[in-house]
């Protein structure tokens, strides 16, 4: 079996190109997620807080419609948003409208990542380790539900299988990605709309190189 590679200056530096193509869209879309995620959750808030002062049974019950719709709506921007940044990737024609693209992908999507979530905190209580080592080796069950079309126990067992051999690598491209995120916080919030879009594209092509890999070495000599 080959030894699969990551490199990650390599994916950096393909992200920062794709970036400065185009960054007008990724800015875009990123403060479009931003105003709808605040607006929806005011406005769903609002309405919850208001049934629980006044009609308090029916408060109650709205909690639990809201954390449901919070997920969905996330999940529905986040569909939309790795939809851009698959066909960045692809060299493929790309629009702001590809956002609200992820509607066909809803159900498959919120499903693994209830599933990765859960895998993810059920790790992080038998003493933190096997979270994290979970959280890496299910990591990308997003590609592959809308780049692949998987279902959702497919994407996270394709995923098991890509990240197979690499995990200690792809820790340290995480990490690289958590502390390059926080130099976009320090510089007042602004430069995460730069590091976001920068660090996506950077996994995207990490994921597709170990794709490939991973699919090479299971084709018969």
């Amino acid at each position: 079996m080959s030894v699969k590679s990551v490199s990650v200056i390599e994916s950096y530096k393909y992200a920062f190109s794709k970036v400065a193509q185009n960054w007008l869209l990724l800015f875009g879309a990123w403060v479009t997620i931003i105003v709808i995620s605040i607006i929806g959750t005011q406005v769903v808030g609002g309405v919850a807080m208001w049934c629980a002062r006044n009609i308090p049974l029916i408060g109650f019950l709205f909690f639990p419609v809201y954390s449901i719709f919070i997920f969905l709506l996330q999940v529905y921007l986040m569909c939309g948003m790795l939809r851009i940044v698959l066909k960045i990737y692809g060299d493929e024609e790309v629009s702001f409208a590809d956002l609200f693209s992820g509607l066909p992908y809803l159900k498959v999507y919120s499903v693994a990542t209830f599933l990765y979530g859960l895998i993810v905190s059920v790790g992080l209580l038998l003493l933190i380790v096997p979270g994290v080592i979970w959280s890496i080796k299910y990591v990308f069950f997003h590609f592959l539900v809308l780049d692949k079309q998987m279902q959702a126990i497919d994407s996270l067992k394709k995923s098991s299988r890509i990240t197979d051999g690499v995990k200690w690598k792809l820790f340290l491209f995480f990490i690289l990605m958590y502390l390059f995120n926080i130099a976009g916080v320090c510089l007042l919030f602004v430069g995460l709309f730069f590091t976001i879009p920068m660090s996506f594209l950077a996994l995207a092509y990490i994921y597709h190189e170990l794709l490939n890999q991973t699919d090479n070495s299971q084709m018969p000599a």
